[in-house]
């Protein structure tokens, strides 16, 4: 017996609105892509050193991972900027501009490498290479 028309349409509805669901969770567990002139400029702008180290903590005061983010940077000595999104203008611009503002925080750049989330190990990787190149 064939499906009716209906049915069919049903169907069709719902595998792209499935779909569209999967393309947008992509850009949730892809990292933003930046250069490593991109994240001196910002480094520059943030901090208003011009040899100031790309390092950048986008964060907000409320938020748990950030907290834990800044403080495994302070007790690591890492130098960076400490970029709060929600009053900051200039920090809200530039997140929104590295991430397309659909990001969750922390976002953490460190030269080219932009790790979203708290995850030291990666933050350590990254600051290495940084360190030599």
């Amino acid at each position: 017996m064939a499906k009716k028309p209906f049915t069919i349409a049903l169907y069709f509805i719902c595998a792209l609105i499935a779909a569209y669901a999967l393309s947008d969770l992509k850009s949730i567990f892809t990292s933003p892509t930046l250069t490593l002139e991109q994240s001196k400029y910002y480094a520059k702008e943030l901090s208003g050193d011009e040899n100031h180290p790309p390092i950048i903590l986008f964060y907000t005061s409320w938020c748990p991972a950030c907290k834990a983010t800044q403080k495994f940077l302070n007790e690591k000595k890492i130098p960076f900027i400490a970029a709060e999104i929600e009053q900051n203008l200039a920090a809200q611009y530039f997140f929104n501009e590295l991430t397309g503002g659909s990001s969750p925080i922390p976002v953490i750049v460190v030269g080219d490498t932009v790790i979203v989330g708290y995850k030291p190990w990666t933050i350590l990787d990254a600051v290495q290479e940084l360190q030599s190149s």
